[in-house]
């Protein structure tokens, strides 16, 4: 039997392989959950500090993590066999470098009204989006500080095209195995460095900012997204998962407190990966099987559309907001509450407005094509 013939008998009789038009909405709108806990972790340390909820999130760095997984599950879960690998990158080039380059020369801007200043080394590497290869923390959190992780996921791209094909060789059992193997070795990697470096400025490089590390949680998302192609359908609700993921965070921090220690955001992020794929997991079966849910909402479904956005802006917004409020840090707890409430709000409206007027449109010029690209995808890497 051919390749050919293999592939559509497989398609015709196995209803376990997803149906090319199946959008997976949840992942969507979870990307906006993923963005907003990133936001809560800079504007409640920087801006406006709330009792209890500062320390909460200062694990908020989480949401990158779960932004590799999912970027390596959508990517696997929409990717075409016949795409060529010129189309690939000039697709995932159209994906994230346009907003990058808008928000880099925003910050430009941002850094000299607020009389900060920044260097060559820091502008170059971040437009090129080398920066997390440089074990410096003013440059790989130079100019916008989040964008570190595109550098991240430029590799990812990069490598992408040649992974793929191994990875859809694998049967049931062998993808099941990669996709846990990788993450037993991704916690066992974070303890061995976090201890050997004593939790320090080189762990923090090199467990939270490293591209090849982050590689990792890539893999085992792109791992997982096949390992559901032939065979794994969770049929948990979504709150399990939820609720799951919601006591593990907590579990982490407190444990932390208890032990009066600080075990980085390397093993931070591992302890949770395994959660984060599960809830993933569990959020693409539930869509497959075109199960209601909130997730599926409209709004939600925009919030997540502009996450990227959010993303991308809010940390420029908070630089503002702390060099000409300085005094919200010292403000009552309503007056507090009320400022980090409001940013939220604002950093949304901003996100929208350009996600309409740049995001978006670049996109769909740089893909050369009209349609909308969100409708391409199985979701949004």
């Amino acid at each position: 039997m051919s390749a050919r013939r293999i592939r559509e008998t497989a398609t015709c009789h196995n209803p376990l392989v997803p149906e090319p038009r199946i959008y997976l909405h949840r992942l969507t709108s979870l990307r906006f959950f993923a963005a907003l806990v990133v936001v809560l972790h800079h504007i409640t340390r920087d801006v406006a500090p709330i009792p209890g909820l500062s320390q909460l999130t200062l694990m908020g760095t989480a949401g990158v993590g779960f932004f590799f997984a999912l970027s390596g599950f959508i990517l696997t879960w929409s990717h075409k066999p016949d795409d060529t690998l010129g189309r690939f990158y000039r697709k995932r080039f159209a994906r994230i470098y346009p907003l990058h380059l808008a928000t880099f020369i925003i910050s430009i801007l941002v850094l000299i009204v607020i009389g900060s200043s920044f260097s060559p080394a820091e502008a170059l590497t971040n437009v090129l989006l080398v920066q997390s290869w440089v074990p410096d923390s003013d440059i790989y959190f130079g100019m916008n500080a989040p964008s570190w992780s595109l550098a991240c996921e430029a590799l990812f791209y990069a490598v992408f095209p040649f992974v793929i094909p191994l990875i859809r060789r694998l049967s049931v059992r062998r993808v099941a195995q990669l996709t846990i193997g990788t993450v037993v070795l991704n916690l066992v990697i974070a303890i061995i460095v976090t201890i050997a470096t004593e939790s320090g400025e080189a762990s923090r490089f090199l467990l939270y900012v490293f591209p090849p590390f982050r590689f990792l949680g890539f893999i085992a998302g792109c791992a997982l997204a096949h390992w559901m192609t032939v065979g794994l359908r969770p049929r948990t609700s979504m709150w399990i998962p939820v609720v799951a993921m919601t006591a593990a965070y907590i579990a982490v921090f407190a444990g932390q407190r208890v032990l009066g220690q600080d075990w980085g955001h390397g093993i931070e992020d591992a302890l949770l990966l395994p959660v984060i794929l599960w809830l993933i997991a569990v959020a693409a079966a539930a869509d497959l099987q075109s199960r209601p849910g909130i997730l599926r909402s409209r709004p939600l479904r925009l919030l997540g559309e502009w996450s990227f956005a959010l993303y991308l802006t809010h940390w420029l917004l908070a630089q503002g907001v702390e060099h000409y409020a300085p005094g919200l840090k010292e403000a009552p707890l309503g007056s507090r509450v009320a400022a980090d409430a409001a940013f939220v709000v604002v950093a949304i409206a901003i996100a929208a407005a350009l996600y309409y007027t740049i995001e978006r449109p670049a996109e769909r010029i740089l893909r050369g094509s009209t349609e909308r690209p969100a409708m391409r995808e199985k979701g949004r890497a």
